[in-house]
């Protein structure tokens, strides 16, 4: 007997009226469209250069945002983590999207299409941490 592995999903109400979008997320989050075969087959060339470095299966852990976990990890390549989290925190706050949930205020990640009007203010922001930084 194949066992199936199954995710439940429970909401609130305020959140029905987008639930094909939260639907799309969830399942991009566990890639649930992935192709295990195509994926080795495209990345497989790699262990010419480290020999058994991937390995058929292994995952990268999913985002619900794509945007967000790139720009995480560039930031996180640039500063401790510790300084990226603040950094992360302040970019959020400077779009200040944010949601009402339960009687709070729930930050959003922001969109791509924002990141391209305050270019030059997130990078003085990373000099300025990476001077200080030093």
């Amino acid at each position: 007997m194949i066992q199936r592995k199954v995710v439940y999903l429970t909401i609130t109400d305020e959140l029905l009226k987008v639930l094909p979008e939260i639907i799309t997320k969830i399942k991009n989050q566990f890639d649930i469209y992935a192709e295990p075969n195509n994926i080795y087959e495209s990345i497989k060339g790699i262990n010419n250069i480290v020999p058994g470095l991937f390995i058929k299966g292994t995952r990268i852990p999913g985002c619900i945002n794509d945007f967000k976990i790139c720009v995480r990890a560039i930031i996180g390549q640039l500063v401790s983590v510790k300084l990226a989290r603040t950094i992360l925190k302040r970019i959020i706050e400077i779009f200040d999207d944010k949601i009402k949930y339960n009687e709070e205020d729930l930050y959003l990640f922001p969109a791509p299409e924002k990141f391209l009007n305050l270019n030059n203010e997130i990078t003085n922001m990373l000099d300025s941490f990476r001077i200080t930084q030093c």
